[in-house]
């Protein structure tokens, strides 16, 4: 379970050269880490990176949640980290046309971390929020690479003089999308605050109508940064 420790240790426990405890829990590698229940194990320079990419990407594909981040700050910062650096690269790369876009990824990430803080405080489960937005920035991470170009890709399209041709389209390739970082980001809320499916969903929406009223409010009309924090991106 999210943000809860396991109780006791196995007898028959392995201990690490680098002094870490790894239980026999009941997941179905047969292993979990005492504190963070997290399923695969520490060295001696930390979280391995191929196993934190590998998680991020079993979340993307479904396969994993945030239960089976470990709840770390340094793994925390590390994911935001890269999160922000890798939107702004790709942000250079593929929207160079977008104004003030590293004030408003700022803002939107800022944001979205209000946004988890206030949903995991308001349903009682604020021990889960670093394995929540560990979960939510690493997702991003992966689908920012998809996302950014596919948004830049459709930009000429929406500014043209006659946008109504080209909507078929924009959505026969962005609605599917929507849908799915709608899907993975309500299916990452509701392992966090265990409430139904739909509620989770609704949340998201409305975290999705929320994000690009402030950033109206804040820049004025124009056009937007995409960030892959939440279901819109």
């Amino acid at each position: 379970e999210l943000g809860v420790e396991a109780d006791g240790v196995a007898a028959g426990e392995l201990r690490r050269d680098v002094g870490e405890r790894i239980g026999s829990g009941n997941d179905r590698r047969g292993r979990r880490h005492t504190r963070t229940m997290q399923e695969f194990r520490l060295d001696r320079n930390g979280f391995r990176m191929a196993a934190i990419l590998k998680l991020y990407l079993d979340i993307a594909l479904l396969r994993r949640g945030p239960e089976d981040l470990p709840a770390s700050t340094s793994l925390l910062y590390a994911t935001l980290a890269a999160f922000v650096v890798l939107n702004a690269l790709l942000t250079v790369a593929f929207r160079p046309t977008v104004e003030n876009w590293l004030p408003q990824l700022l803002v939107s990430v800022g944001f979205t971390l209000s946004w988890y803080r206030a949903l995991l405080a308001l349903f009682g489960r604020t021990e889960r929020y670093l394995q929540t937005m560990t979960a939510v920035l690493g997702f991003g991470c992966i689908v920012t690479p998809v996302l950014l170009p596919a948004v830049g890709a459709m930009a000429p399209y929406m500014e043209a003089e006659q946008p109504a041709q080209a909507m078929p389209l924009i959505v026969l390739l962005m609605v599917p999308l929507f849908i799915y970082l709608l899907y993975v980001s309500a299916r990452i809320l509701r392992s966090a605050i265990e409430r139904p499916m739909f509620q989770c969903v609704m949340l998201m929406l409305l975290q999705t109508f929320l994000e690009p009223l402030l950033l109206l409010a804040l820049f004025g009309p124009g056009e937007a940064a995409a960030t892959a924090t939440g279901a819109g991106g």
